[in-house]
């Protein structure tokens, strides 16, 4: 009996030694593979749970394996991603190919040089990695990625342009923190129909916002832009579910398409102008009921636009200053289809001498209503 339990003892450490061994094989093996694909299931923007090192090894293990076509830069001081011929569902861009960064994702030239196909059009990843050294996303680079939900960018990002349509389509992109990157320009399209994307943080550094950038982004509820920007004809068309945005004091536009930046927002609630707006005309036609807050800068107010299909809408506007010069024709058939509402500061200058007071009802705000106001 005792050299049968000194047996069996024997097979069972025999066994328990089997087993680590075998375990730590497959562990092992699972590091391997991780490294290699970069397999980062919800990974958060502001802080990755890679590092540089990591992605530079991920795309180098990509670039052996002919994942990814790519050419030198004219200057012949970096690299040009042109196509992904993966099927990965993460994918890290590398940041170095033969030694050099690479900085730029475009796609496939044809004749004179012109992109006939995006990097990654049309394929099926979910999230893409973006090295530091990156700095433009070309025409095309994302468009149609359908299954696309994150874009994710690192803190000391160079990236400074995203081009005509390089998201258009993406209608799963959710996560996107612009704000990590020094973006100067977004062009043409760049993100339309995006449907997922909730929200948008803009970098100080972004002076420009091209015709239809965000148009049917339906999803975004809140909108800030930086100091400095201009904005093109139909950058927020259709965004459906928008409820506020606030205006910097250096917004550009031009005057005559001005009311079609923000056309056909239906769920609009509130407009802020911050402090240091002095000229306030036309920059949209609304379809809803409105608040719009109106700071003590502005020395200059004409109407703005209704939409035409609306009628019976309640526009309310809340001054904060002296009462402005007025452009303003309120029996004009486009403004008698709303009510408006008009609240001054009762300590501010100008207002008994309003050219519409006979037509619209002044209403003095108390102390209670200038502070939530503003």
């Amino acid at each position: 009996m005792g050299r049968q339990r000194k047996h069996y003892n024997k097979v069972k450490r025999a066994m328990m030694v089997f087993w680590a061994i075998f375990f730590a094989v497959l562990l092992s093996s699972c590091e391997e593979s991780l490294l290699g694909h970069i397999s980062i299931p919800n990974a958060p923007q502001t802080e990755p749970s890679v590092t540089e090192s990591d992605i530079s090894a991920a795309g180098e293990a990509s670039v052996s394996k002919n994942l990814f076509e790519y050419e030198l830069a004219e200057e012949g001081d970096g690299v040009y991603i042109t196509k992904y011929t993966g099927d990965d569902e993460t994918v890290a861009i590398p940041s170095l190919i033969e030694g050099l960064p690479v900085v730029s994702i475009r796609g496939i030239t044809g004749k004179e040089g012109i992109i006939v196909e995006g990097a990654f059009e049309s394929s099926n990843l979910k999230v893409v990695i973006i090295p530091e050294c990156v700095e433009s996303i070309e025409y095309k680079a994302f468009t149609e990625c359908q299954s696309l939900t994150e874009v994710v960018l690192f803190s000391d990002s160079k990236l400074q342009f995203i081009g005509r349509e390089a998201f258009k389509g993406c209608s799963a992109l959710e996560k996107f923190d612009l704000s990590l990157s020094q973006i100067k320009r977004l062009d043409y399209a760049a993100f339309e129909g995006c449907a997922s994307l909730r929200e948008l943080a803009f970098p100080k550094s972004l002076a420009f916002i091209g015709e239809n950038a965000f148009s049917g982004c339906s999803s975004l509820v809140e909108l800030r832009f930086p100091d400095y920007i201009e904005i093109e004809t139909g950058a927020f068309a259709h965004c459906t579910s928008l409820k506020k945005v606030t205006i910097p004091k250096n917004f550009r536009t031009e005057q005559y398409t001005a009311p079609m930046i923000f056309f056909d927002i239906p769920s609009l609630e509130q407009v802020v102008f911050e402090e240091g707006v002095e000229r306030i005309s036309g920059v949209f036609k609304f379809s809803s009921d409105v608040e719009v807050l109106i700071p003590k800068s502005v020395n200059y107010f004409s109407c703005f636009d209704i939409s035409d299909e609306k009628e019976g809408l309640t526009i309310t506007l809340k001054f904060l200053g002296d009462c402005p010069q007025t452009f303003w024709r309120p029996n004009d058939s486009s403004e008698s289809r709303a009510t408006y509402s008009i609240y001054y500061n009762p300590d501010a200058k100008g207002w008994d001498n309003f050219r519409w007071k006979d037509q619209f009802q002044l209403i003095p705000m108390d102390e209670d209503v200038l502070d939530d106001a503003f």
